[in-house]
């Protein structure tokens, strides 16, 4: 959940738009938003190309400039699995076959190949779930992201592998009013402000000891 129980997803990418009098010059570029409103919606590949990311987000909480918070989701986009489409691991593994998936919350749908992997069906899963083509417009949600590497052997790999890596940023947004690191110097402030306090009650303490420090 983002800053509250019911939220959406949001598909974000990069946009060149052509030459025109509103871009003379030809070195605009914009950021195009579309909400995956639907499970059957939310089966999506990463775009390298065009900069895409899934914002997870809160539509009922905006920031000062009027911006709905949100975490954006940065995928590497390596490919996808890579076997046939036909193929029995694709069946069992159909949730490898895209980059992201968004489903309804349910507490029963906790695996994205279902619940055993080396016995289920083809379709089980992910697929199975989304299925019923819920509505994922400010709700309860589950993001799937798939990510993994594609690994063709070279000699070097003999005989100790060297560490591939993998993986995603989750990035906040729109969180803070500005930059939180330029109100530092004012946190130190009020921490020493406080502390001289607490050392002055210290010092007219007529027991002299008040506990403001242990011993």
């Amino acid at each position: 959940m983002i800053d509250g129980e019911n939220n959406r997803v949001a598909e974000l990418h990069a946009v060149r738009p052509p030459t025109s009098a509103t871009n003379r010059h030809g070195n605009a570029f914009t950021q195009s938003r579309r909400t995956l409103a639907r499970e059957s919606e939310a089966q999506r590949l990463a775009e390298r190309q065009l900069g895409r990311v899934w914002g997870i987000v809160n539509p009922s909480v905006q920031n000062r400039l009027g911006y709905d918070v949100r975490f954006s989701l940065f995928p590497q986009g390596n490919p996808v699995l890579l076997a046939a489409d036909d193929s029995s691991i694709a069946g069992r593994a159909t949730h490898a076959t895209r980059h992201l998936w968004v489903t309804a919350f349910d507490p029963a749908e906790t695996y994205p190949a279902g619940d055993f992997v080396n016995r289920t069906s083809a379709g089980s899963g992910v697929p199975r779930y989304r299925s019923g083509d819920r509505s994922l417009d400010n709700t309860d949600l589950v993001v799937w992201r798939t990510f993994g590497l594609t690994h063709f052997p070279r000699t070097e790999d003999w005989p100790i592998m060297p560490v591939g890596r993998t993986g995603f940023t989750l990035k906040p947004i729109g969180f803070f009013d500005r930059n939180p690191t330029l109100d530092v110097s004012a946190i130190i402030a009020r921490l020493e402000a406080s502390q001289r306090s607490e050392d002055a009650a210290c010092s007219t303490s007529k027991s002299g000891a008040c506990g403001c420090h242990g011993s």
